[in-house]
């Protein structure tokens, strides 16, 4: 995060900007090259802590793809036990119950 001073000036990396150089001028500078109020940017900047955001993770193996949700809830809606579920998905019948029960049951 870009660290103001009591003037508006940026502490760490000042030796790199020319003197004078405060927060609010960068932030405007930014705004500008990317269409947006300096107000966003220094919003963006402090929301991550002047970090920039890590990217998403993949998605885990042990966790249900879209698809296998699908086929469960296809399941479900013509009664089949999970044990049939799970063969079809090739998972276990314990990982639908699960998921099933976190969402409300078969009737939710």
């Amino acid at each position: 995060m870009w660290n103001r001073g009591s003037v508006g000036t940026i502490g760490k990396s000042a030796s790199m900007l020319p003197p004078g150089t405060t927060a609010v001028m960068i932030e405007r500078s930014i705004g500008k090259m990317i269409g947006r109020r300096h107000t966003t940017v220094r919003d963006y900047v402090n929301k991550h802590h002047g970090l920039r955001p890590l990217a998403p993770k993949p998605r885990s193996e042990k966790r249900l793809s879209v698809d296998q949700r699908e086929e469960i809830s296809r399941g479900l809606a013509l009664g089949e036990p999970f044990r049939a579920i799970g063969r079809r998905i090739q998972r276990a019948p314990s990982i639908e119950s699960r998921e099933v029960n976190a969402y409300g049951g078969r009737a939710g």
